[in-house]
């Protein structure tokens, strides 16, 4: 038996996003497909842009339930109201340095509302670092990590 409608689904969103008109286009697309949720991966290093937050805006006060991923280095940048007003109920963080996720900027006393996952790729080079990893989201009251599929 195949479901009615998407439970969830993954977009990768284009870190140079300047068709805004594009981008609300897909928006539209998605809430039409009424999933439960939206899985968003914003690759970009830098300050999340105008392309990110005209996509979240679009999604603020709907029922779909919006997940964003971001890497360690945007967070840095970002200013802490983009995060508060977006409208989403899941941040990710995105990181392969387990280094990066000790510094403080990442720990929860950080946000107000709501404490970020991390998202941690696994790679050869990091793979020991999994048992120190658990337990500094033990220790931070970080409840939720993914290790995405490579």
């Amino acid at each position: 038996m195949e479901l009615a409608t998407p439970i969830t689904i993954y977009w990768d969103i284009p870190t140079d996003s300047l068709n805004t008109g594009f981008l609300q286009r897909i928006c539209s697309d998605i809430t039409d497909c009424r999933p439960l949720m939206l899985q968003l991966y914003y690759g970009s290093p830098i300050q999340p842009d105008d392309g990110l937050s005209i996509i979240l805006e679009q999604f603020k006060n709907s029922r779909i339930a919006v997940s964003l991923t971001i890497p360690a280095a945007a967070l840095e940048t970002a200013p802490r109201s983009f995060l508060q007003d977006s409208g989403i109920k899941e941040l990710l963080i995105f990181t392969d340095n387990i280094d990066v996720l000790a510094t403080g900027t990442f720990k929860a006393e950080a946000f107000s509302d709501k404490v970020p996952g991390v998202s941690f790729s696994v790679t050869r080079e990091n793979w020991r670092q999994l048992p120190d990893l658990v337990e500094l989201c033990r220790k931070e009251g970080i409840s939720r990590l993914v290790l995405p599929m490579q």
